[in-house]
């Protein structure tokens, strides 16, 4: 078994919250007995800054992660020259197997190129409000890029475009069944953007398809893969889900969704942190796998957790040490056990437990997850 994420986008200074994704997959993959890798998205980062190698950008997010005792061989990125010759195979497979076509369609851009879409999804994140979006406005006319604020423009494009076959898709925790549905529906009768003609540089390949075929360069023998995901980013999930079964069937995929933390900002202000002050505010990588561990609450899509639940957990943290935990402890549970043993309630009852010494043997197992060194 595989675990991974999506490939996450590269920002010099994220949000601390952006670190859940990757605790995720890394307890996940402790906890199934599987194979972890951590994906970074370094390829579009190029377009943002020429002086910076894909690789700089992987050196950083390899040094984010860190800070939660995530070591550099749990991760891999699609800007290496490896990924490239997986992803040109991909593209030769598919012409091979006549799933690409030729479209021309009218594409909607900013100046700093980070939006670069069809004006049908442009419009579409325009009425979706999305958070993540990097459009900003109420209509086409009005809508902006986040990042360099020019407005959009508009031109007709020769492209290249794919379709994606209609899949069944297992997600867990249960309480996404119907949002998935939905979004694999629509994306079985939606083209999918390969290339497009660059305004006067030639062709070139979507930033947002580079990455998407990543899965099938990552599993090796394995035949199970779970992907671990937030519920903000479903959508592209599904694409990845649908695109890998396109290229191999015998792959079967699941999906892990985490809930949103959301943060009550008390004593401490929390809620806007970056990483950075973060790990400037809470210095045992310890306490911030604690924390993350007691924001699993698998049965909604948001929990509200209090800042001030860092100064109970780093007080507690002191006391671990003297526990010893035998690795012989550990037993792989699937996927599905996985939501019901590590979840917010059996990580508050285990910080008790080691607040009134009263730690029980079976409980070095969730203690492991969480403290893996």
């Amino acid at each position: 078994m595989l675990v991974t994420t999506l490939p996450v986008t590269v920002n010099e200074n994220p949000s601390f919250l952006t670190l859940v994704t990757p605790f995720l997959a890394h307890v996940a993959s402790i906890a199934f007995g599987a194979r972890g890798m951590v994906m970074a998205n370094t390829i579009g980062m190029k377009t943002v800054d020429h002086e910076k190698s894909a690789d700089s950008y992987f050196r950083l997010y390899q040094s984010q992660v860190s800070g939660i005792a995530i070591d550099p061989e749990f991760c891999a990125h699609d800007g290496s020259l490896d990924y490239e010759r997986h992803f040109n195979n991909v593209l030769a497979r598919l012409a091979d197997a006549r799933m690409l076509k030729e479209l021309k369609q009218e594409i909607s851009w900013c100046e700093c190129g980070r939006v670069e879409i069809p004006t049908e999804a442009a419009r579409a994140l325009i009425h979706q409000q999305r958070p993540k979006s990097l459009i900003e406005g109420n209509s086409l006319e009005s809508a902006r890029c986040k990042i360099c604020h020019s407005g959009l423009r508009t031109d007709m494009e020769q492209t290249l475009v794919t379709t994606l076959p209609r899949i069944t898709v297992h997600g867990i925790p249960g309480i996404y069944a119907k949002e998935l549905e939905t979004i694999a529906d629509r994306i079985a009768t939606r083209t999918v953007t390969v290339s497009r003609r660059h305004r006067g540089h030639g062709m070139c390949y979507d930033a947002d398809f580079r990455w998407l075929p990543y899965i099938t360069s990552l599993s090796h023998t394995e035949k199970e893969v779970v992907i671990v995901s937030s519920p903000t980013t479903l959508n592209q999930a599904v694409k990845v889900m649908a695109l890998t079964f396109a290229l191999d069937s015998t792959i079967q995929c699941a999906l892990l969704v985490h809930p949103l933390i959301r943060i009550r900002d008390q004593r401490t202000a929390l809620s806007e942190m970056s990483i950075e002050k973060f790990y400037q505010l809470v210095p045992s990588p310890l306490v911030r796998r604690f924390l993350f561990a007691a924001s699993m609450q698998w049965t909604s899509h948001e929990t509200l957790l209090g800042s001030e639940e860092i100064h109970l957990i780093s007080q507690t943290a002191e006391m671990i040490s003297s526990y010893g935990i035998n690795d012989s402890q550990i037993a792989p549970i699937s996927p599905e056990d996985f939501v019901h043993f590590f979840n917010r309630g059996a990580t508050n009852r285990l910080l008790k437990a080691i607040r009134t010494s009263g730690l029980q043997p079976e409980d070095g197992r969730l203690l492991q997850l969480i403290n893996p060194h």
